[in-house]
């Protein structure tokens, strides 16, 4: 069964997704979390490094003629090698998968269903992502064109309240490097690989861009990481200089706190409602996408295997496991994954990846089709 024309995504929806993907649920809980006023020389460097890695993404999908991450590791590893690491980096998606699902539940429970069992809101966000899957990629590009838009609008005022808060307090953005150079090292590396890092999912779909647009891909996914960057600076100073520094680190979800004490005078006194909206449709994004690529990369295991099959058992799977794990826990996510779990399939295998396909396919000459990845279609 073929899906190609519910999984070709346009070079535009390519754009609004790796923004909405890497603002999602990043900027407005963790990037800043930690880096204080220094927030803005992170997201920098670290942005710059995540645009290398993402280089690299792209070189070997280059180096493997627009082919899907499960052909570049059977074509580089061979097929018994390569779908061993394939089915680790299935899992890793999964984990990814539960992580940002049940960030997101437990965010819905203490804003919008404050009180509601956690299977219950599981529940909910499984069948919408479901559905969201089943439409295709096509689908979740189109309404990710409109959501982005949404979020900016919704943005707005937040950034406004720079203008006209009593509560932003510019002392809270000096002094800048107080600690010295080594102190932001750690940041700097926790930013590179969680946002930046993930973009590695994307390997998955490089396949189903369409034909004409496939050669700008580089250069517009370094414009759209360099608006996600920006979007970030603008969203975590604006969050440092209404709260602070200590209260950024301590609050579980900063950027909703520092909504609730930014206000327009006479026109929109409480912003926390609009938080809600920024944060549910940017983790959203987020969710879908690791939810839909999970299950492209645990049907590629095997030629049999039947997407709307694999999405059904992932979906049951996620209903009994997501309740009992923890992986949404604050320093998990920030001291473990980014330091022990995100390197291994962000640096450590995409450039072993990189280099091997360097020696063995750098003579032919790259020729990209376009065409979707018949294994994974």
């Amino acid at each position: 069964m073929k899906h190609h024309n519910t999984r070709q995504l346009s070079l535009n929806q390519l754009t609004t997704i790796i923004i909405l993907f890497l603002i999602g649920g990043s900027a407005f809980s963790s990037t800043g979390r930690y880096s204080g006023q220094n927030v803005w020389i992170v997201l920098l460097i670290a942005g710059f490094f995540g645009a290398g890695l993402f280089t690299i993404f792209h070189r070997i999908n280059t180096l493997h003629h627009n082919q899907g991450l499960p052909d570049i590791l059977k074509s580089t590893f061979g097929q018994i090698l390569g779908t061993v690491i394939l089915f680790a980096y299935a899992c890793f998606f999964f984990f990814r998968t539960l992580s940002v699902g049940n960030y997101m539940s437990a965010m819905a429970q203490q804003t919008l269903m404050f009180g509601v069992n956690h299977r219950v809101v599981i529940t909910m966000l499984i069948i919408t992502v479901v559905v969201c899957t089943l439409h295709g990629l096509t689908a979740i590009g189109r309404s990710s064109e409109v959501f982005l838009f949404l979020i900016l609008l919704c943005m707005l005022p937040f950034l406004l309240a720079i203008f006209t808060s009593s509560v932003f307090k510019m002392e809270n953005l000096i002094p800048i490097l107080a600690e010295g150079v080594p102190s932001i090292v750690k940041d700097v590396t926790r930013n590179t690989f969680f946002p930046f890092g993930e973009l590695v999912i994307f390997l998955m779909l490089f396949p189903y861009l369409v034909t004409p647009e496939s050669k700008g891909v580089l250069k517009r996914s370094y414009i759209s990481i360099a608006i996600a960057v920006l979007l970030m600076i603008a969203i975590n100073l604006t969050i440092v200089a209404l709260i602070g520094a200590t209260l950024t680190s301590n609050f579980e979800y900063p950027f909703y706190n520092a909504m609730q004490l930014a206000g327009l005078t006479g026109f929109l006194e409480r912003l926390d409602p609009l938080s809600v909206v920024i944060m549910v449709v940017g983790e959203y994004f987020k969710l879908v996408i690791y939810f839909f690529v999970t299950v492209l990369a645990f049907q590629a295991l095997n030629k049999r295997f039947n997407f709307k099959i694999v999405l059904t058992l992932l979906a049951i799977l996620c209903f009994f496991v997501a309740p009992i794990v923890h992986v949404h826990e604050t320093g998990f996510m920030m001291d473990v994954v980014p330091f022990r779990i995100l390197p291994i399939f962000e640096l450590a295998l995409p450039l072993l990846i990189w280099i091997v396909s360097e020696i063995r396919f750098r003579k032919k000459s790259p020729q990209l089709t376009g065409t979707v990845n018949p294994e994974l279609a």
